[in-house]
């Protein structure tokens, strides 16, 4: 361990250098705004006043179970469900363990306290879709706005939300009747709005 900078941290600190040096270049920017509200929101608040060579698995484990019991900020969302979900919890651990992971080679900590937590299992959800008794409502409310052919085509498409949004008159063939999709629409920590490849080869 480098005893001449392992003191120079704490975990928010870590976390926030890892972000920005060694994260924040390397990923799309909902993988972005991912990581850095998850940092702010969540594992500074719990664990970010904790010196980094001494954050321990105990540390860690009481930190998911915290957010599976309590861990949703909205009231909204609260009133539903007051934990977040086993996806979103293994989403943290995921980055906290890339993070501690750079913190092991840079000889900060002498091994990585993830790695014997103890993580929530992948839920089974089944997909949920519009019952066609409420197609009719749907389509009225969205013409109400004037947003008709947007919400149609979300409707009878499948898109991604930032798919949609994305869309420009130039992906529209009219003669073959076909829309091309090959961007999608995000924020970054700004606010600002960015166009990117989408998520994955096969939504192009």
């Amino acid at each position: 361990m480098d005893i001449s900078r392992a003191n120079e941290y704490t975990v928010a600190t870590w976390l926030r250098t890892w972000f920005e040096l060694y994260a924040k270049p390397h990923i799309r920017p909902s993988t972005m705004n991912y990581y850095h509200r998850n940092i702010e929101q969540h594992v500074a608040p719990a664990i970010g006043d904790i010196p980094l060579n001494k954050l321990t698995t105990r540390d860690l484990q009481k930190l998911y179970n915290d957010l599976q019991s309590n861990g949703r900020l909205r009231k909204v969302q609260k009133k539903k469900k007051t934990g977040l979900s086993n996806s979103t919890v293994r989403g943290i651990h995921m980055m906290l363990h890339n993070a501690l992971d750079r913190a092991v080679k840079e000889k900060l900590i002498l091994s990585n306290p993830t790695e014997n937590c103890i993580i929530p299992k992948i839920e089974k959800q089944e997909m949920k879709i519009l019952h066609p008794d409420h197609i009719s409502a749907y389509l009225d409310a969205a013409e109400q706005r004037g947003a008709l052919p947007i919400f149609y085509l979300e409707l009878v498409s499948g898109l991604r939300k930032g798919e949609l949004v994305a869309l420009q008159w130039s992906d529209l063939d009219e003669a073959n009747c076909t829309i091309s999709v090959s961007k999608q629409a995000s924020w970054d920590t700004e606010g600002n709005l960015i166009l990117s490849q989408p998520k994955t080869g096969n939504s192009i």
